[in-house]
């Protein structure tokens, strides 16, 4: 690490507690370093977004913060978020204001003096930020609005209206979450280069432990409130001293595209020249903007095909448009050998039965106002038609499938992790008994230990029960790991397409090549092979 640094903000007996007394972050102790990233990493619910915002001095809905202190830059941090920090959220569609243009929201991210600034003064301050995260830097994009970006274009953003005030820290809240690869890997760069330049301290909370030993400095990890190791990069991956962070590094999907898959080798029950979906010649569009362009596929009963490709390829409007969500302009898709309409109202309730959607973002499609139990119980009745006297037992079982107890059923989902919702919206799914689900990035707000049990829920019952799945990514390593087919998406079109084996090993098209070159590879070593193997104790 250098020279060394003094600390620009430290916790000390850090507590988060619900109103009833029940403490949801006990006792932690934290000191993050002038110019560092530090990683925060957990599964979900663990606290870690709960302890990057008390950090800046909020607490959720229902919480507060009991005892302990936080101080930055020598300063004590009130219950008002007055410390000279900044946050950047995991989901920047739902923090970028849909009314207001980029201009007028950079502008209120400027510090007081340059706000007050005429207007010829602050174009140049507005364009600078654009570049420092590789925006277009062009006055008619400051004139756009979010809903005009892709998600990427969105985190940018967010990351240059955190740099913005030029404060001390800035808590970056799973910023790459739902990213392609490679725009994941250009946003990374661009945070580390931002960090140099201003000497900007950042925590960087994540599930994501290839990610986290790319970029971060040192890690803490935490399990159930609280942290339980901290250390640096290289201690933390290599000698492991708390069994939770053992299992967490075992759970990590391993990239090694010349290896061998561990899973799509191996036979596929059923016949697999059956096939379970059919899309011939599909062309869709958003306006006057072609997204699919005459795209051919064929998923066999059984297997589990993975569509990957950078953001704006097309994969999710693939995705709608097999599930009825979005009128394609043209082409076919055909379940079995049916043909399917093109919205989903128009389809039979069996046909709507047979193939489910579950959502990348669970929280906008849970009803908010409605408890967990309510909502898993009006799927069901809508699958079977009427009430039954198992309903509640059917329910409670789904949730267990999912790594999740009946204590659940209760709560209103701002009260669960977006990893637990996103487990909710699953079991949901699994309820219809389907025999296609399009799962469109469904892993991405999971921990690795969820999402390990999550693939493996789904890879046992692909084999078990001949579940045919659609699976819409950027993860790579999982692809990798559990996929018998892979299609290559750019540009709306299939330029690659095979099995794991054959588009790993020699991939055909520029795009596959980039996303092999991009995605992160988790650090080994002789230690963490150890780890793999069970050897660490």
């Amino acid at each position: 690490m250098g020279a060394a640094r003094d600390a620009v903000l430290t916790a000390t007996g850090l507590e988060i507690v619900l109103a009833g007394g029940h403490r949801v972050v006990e006792r932690c102790d934290l000191t993050l370093l002038r110019g560092e990233i530090f990683g925060l990493v957990g599964e979900s619910g663990s606290g870690k977004t709960t302890l990057g915002l008390a950090l800046m001095g909020y607490t959720r809905p229902g919480l507060k913060r009991g005892a302990g202190r936080v101080r930055i830059d020598g300063a004590e941090l009130g219950s008002g978020g007055r410390g000279n920090i900044s946050y950047v959220p995991q989901n920047p569609g739902t923090a970028l204001n849909p009314a207001l243009s980029l201009r007028v929201q950079l502008l209120e991210a400027l510090p007081d003096e340059s706000r007050k600034l005429p207007r010829l003064e602050q174009e140049p301050m507005l364009l600078q930020l654009l570049s420092d995260v590789k925006l277009p830097a062009a006055a008619a994009f400051l004139d756009q609005y979010p809903h005009q970006l892709s998600g990427g274009q969105q985190q940018r953003i967010c990351i240059a209206m955190a740099f913005a005030a030029r404060p001390s820290v800035i808590v970056m809240d799973e910023p790459t979450t739902g990213l392609d690869v490679t725009t994941q890997s250009h946003i990374l760069e661009t945070v580390r280069q931002l960090c140099e330049r201003h000497g900007a301290t950042v925590l960087y909370i994540s599930h994501d432990l290839a990610v986290v030993t790319q970029i971060c400095d040192r890690i803490a990890v935490m399990q159930g409130g609280k942290i339980v190791e901290s250390g640096d990069r290289k201690t933390i991956l290599e000698t492991p001293a708390h069994p939770y962070t053992r299992e967490l590094l075992r759970a990590v999907p391993q990239f090694d595209p010349d290896g061998d898959a561990r899973k799509c080798a191996g036979p596929v029950v059923g016949d697999a020249a059956r096939t379970a979906l059919r899309v011939n010649r599909l062309s869709a569009q958003y306006g006057e903007f072609k997204v699919l362009s005459d795209l051919s596929l064929d998923v066999p009963t059984g297997e589990c095909l993975a569509l990957v490709g950078e953001s704006g390829s097309g994969k999710t409007t693939l995705a709608r448009c097999i599930a009825g969500l979005h009128a394609p302009t043209d082409g076919e898709i055909r379940l079995g050998a049916v043909p399917l309409a093109t919205i989903a109202r128009k389809r039979s309730p069996e046909q709507r039965r047979r193939v489910q959607y579950i959502f990348q973002h669970p929280y906008t499609s849970l009803n908010p106002k409605r408890r967990i139990g309510g909502s898993l119980l009006a799927a069901l009745r809508v699958f079977n038609g009427a009430a039954r006297p198992d309903d509640k037992s059917v329910i409670r079982t789904g949730l267990r499938q999912v790594g999740l107890d009946e204590r659940f059923l209760d709560r209103y989902p701002h009260q669960l992790s977006g990893g637990q919702r996103q487990r909710v919206a699953i079991a949901r799914a699994l309820l219809a008994r389907p025999e296609v689900i399009v799962c469109d990035e469904i892993t991405s707000a999971l921990d690795v230990s969820v999402q390990a049990v999550i693939v493996d829920l789904l890879e046992r019952l692909r084999s078990e029960q001949q579940l045919t799945l659609l699976f819409v990514t950027h993860n790579m390593a999982l692809v990798r790991n559990f996929a018998q087919k892979v299609a290559v998406l750019h540009k709306g079109a299939i330029v690659d397409f095979g099995t794991v084996e054959q588009v790993f090993h020699a991939p055909q098209a520029d795009e596959t090549k980039r996303l092999i070159r991009d995605t992160p590879r988790f650090m080994a070593s002789e230690a963490w092979n150890e780890v793999q193997a069970g050897g660490a104790r």
